[in-house]
């Protein structure tokens, strides 16, 4: 008996084969396979929901990936109907899947490789707290452990474009991923997912400003979510953000006692550049300080999210940050840092809101060349900053009043010993008052030396050299003992009590009060006339942004002229 060729053989597998695969085209391919693949989407996407699921199209090709059978979805757009309103919440523009012919022949529908290109993808909140998106107003409870397992060996997202808006607390998140690369799988009611994926954060606001925006974001993702307890776990995922890796674990998890919303247990930890972490951890009100400041330094951050989130709920956050030896620049040349410590924590307290949020600073050390200065600082209220800080040490007089007064004081020289405690209400910037009545300055209170002092007042023409003093600070009055200096070209000594004096120099007060011994080796009237000439004041009568709070008991009163040291 003649043996079987093997081309013979080779060929009616090859025939089997096409006929299955034109067996399995016939038969998804007309109208019962489109129907039955419509029917799965419409029933996967819509389910106890109030999301509608527009006109979309669904065609079969055996040649895209052939031997395998290609199925496709065009054009699907997801409404969601809730509030009696109709907002669009998804748009896919195509999505390709790879069937297994061996499972299509037996009735089955198991897919292997999915793409999706093009997808936009919507949440909003308005006003009044309502929300629309892929929930669709989905009751609690509803959902049950999917039957079905699922094995997608590759998972392939195009063009993923995702925007948050919450006009509740006027916050708004974009993302864009141009390509994600995952696999999933899904199996006894738990799916898991592992891949990369690359984009960029489009954009984070909050009601206070721009956070971030057009970061390019590249992250490795391990994800695990157990649809028994409705539980998604993040483990082993990092991703890049502003050019450092931050690595990500925790877990969100839908609370069935509560109507809205989702607990969230996140952590993030790693470095970060110093600037965007000052953005992030100060005050709004604080902002301009930091107009045109760069670092090449980093902080180390620990940063987390615990507590529900929802439309109108915010979760719990606390940003921990570190950093040795950091540095920060401004444009102005004398307006620097060149040698930091830092440790401070940021808490939106206990309320979750601005209101209660505190910036702490457990150890804030500024290093120069004549010592080092500690910082111990609390804020408190990001609505209304309030601080309570105590510095004490000695550093250069230049950099010292670039980095806190640069408008007001130019300092060239000097040496600044200073031990002093600041208590109050933050100054409020120019032309941007709180509301209310006019508010308190800062309490000042302790002691201030400076050695070689020289440094010019811009409002008053006013240059100092020379100068040696002690000050003892109580709020607006202050005590300055064995003063001897240069003014304008005057040389002077003097021991003295004065109230107001700083502020009335940089036009921040409408009088002063001195009194006291002083001495002068020339008087000349034309310079002091210049430098006590009445100036004109931007604020309000009565209004001072940055004045001190008036002693128990003094008495402010206008220079006279001549004023009564003139002769001395």
């Amino acid at each position: 008996m003649k043996s079987f060729p093997v081309r013979r053989l080779l060929a009616s597998v090859l025939l089997l084969g096409v006929a299955g695969v034109l067996v399995a085209v016939w038969l998804f391919g007309t109208e019962y396979g489109r129907r039955r693949i419509a029917q799965e989407v419409r029933q996967g996407l819509t389910a106890n929901s109030e999301l509608v699921l527009g006109p979309f199209e669904v065609d079969f090709s055996p040649w895209r990936d052939f031997p395998h059978l290609t199925a496709s979805l065009h054009h699907i757009s997801l409404t969601d109907t809730s509030h009696q309103r109709r907002v669009p919440v998804l748009r896919l523009q195509r999505a390709d899947m790879r069937l297994e012919l061996a499972s299509l022949l037996r009735g089955n529908i198991h897919i292997t490789r999915l793409v999706i290109t093009d997808v936009d993808f919507r949440e909003r909140v308005d006003s009044l707290g309502r929300s629309w998106g892929l929930r669709g107003k989905r009751r609690k409870g509803t959902g049950a452990p999917p039957a079905l397992n699922l094995d997608l060996q590759t998972l392939v997202v195009n063009n993923f474009r995702f925007s948050s808006h919450n006009g509740y607390s006027r916050s708004a998140f974009g993302v864009r991923v141009r390509q994600a690369r995952l696999r999933a799988r899904l199996q006894g009611g738990v799916l898991r997912v592992a891949g990369s994926l690359g984009g960029q954060l489009s954009y984070l606001r909050t009601r206070s400003g721009t956070l971030f925006e057009r970061e390019p974001v590249q992250a490795w993702v391990h994800y695990k979510y157990t649809f028994e307890n409705r539980q998604g776990l993040l483990y082993q995922t990092r991703a890049t953000l502003n050019g450092d890796t931050i690595r990500v674990t925790g877990t969100h998890t839908v609370d069935p006692n509560q109507p809205v919303g989702t607990r969230l247990q996140l952590k993030f930890i790693g470095n970060q550049p110093l600037t965007e972490v000052l953005h992030a951890a100060l005050p709004p009100r604080l902002e301009p300080y930091l107009l045109g400041a760069t670092s090449p330094s980093k902080a180390h951050i620990h940063y987390t999210i615990t507590g529900l989130s929802g439309p109108t709920v915010t979760p719990r956050n606390v940003l921990t940050f570190r950093l040795r030896n950091a540095s920060l620049r401004w444009p102005e040349p004398a307006r620097r840092i060149n040698r930091w410590d830092l440790q401070g924590t940021y808490d939106n307290g206990p309320a979750h809101n601005i209101k209660s949020t505190v910036l702490t600073l457990q150890r804030c050390r500024i290093y120069s060349p004549v010592g080092k200065l500690d910082v111990a600082l609390t804020l408190q209220d990001f609505s209304r900053p309030y601080v309570n800080g105590h510095f004490r040490g000695r550093t250069e007089l230049p950099g010292l009043a670039a980095v806190l007064a640069p408008r007001q004081i130019r300092a060239r020289a000097g040496i600044a010993d200073l031990d002093l405690r600041v208590r109050g209400l933050l100054p409020a910037p120019a032309g941007r008052p709180y509301p209310g009545p006019p508010q308190k300055g800062l309490s000042l209170r302790g002691t201030l030396a400076l050695r070689g002092a020289a440094f010019g007042l811009p409002r008053r023409e006013a240059e100092l050299t020379q100068l040696n003093v002690q000050i003892g600070l109580r709020d607006s009055l202050w005590r300055l003992s064995n003063a001897a200096g240069v003014l304008n070209g005057m040389r002077f000594r003097a021991s003295a009590t004065t109230t107001y004096l700083y502020d009335y120099l940089n036009n921040q007060h409408p009088t002063a009060s001195i009194r006291g011994t002083f001495s002068v080796d020339e008087l000349r009237l034309d310079r002091l006339r210049s430098l006590l000439r009445p100036l004109q004041r931007t604020a309000g009568p009565g209004f001072s942004p940055s004045s001190l709070p008036k002693p128990p008991g003094a008495r402010a009163t206008a220079p006279s002229w001549p004023p009564p040291w003139a002769a001395s």
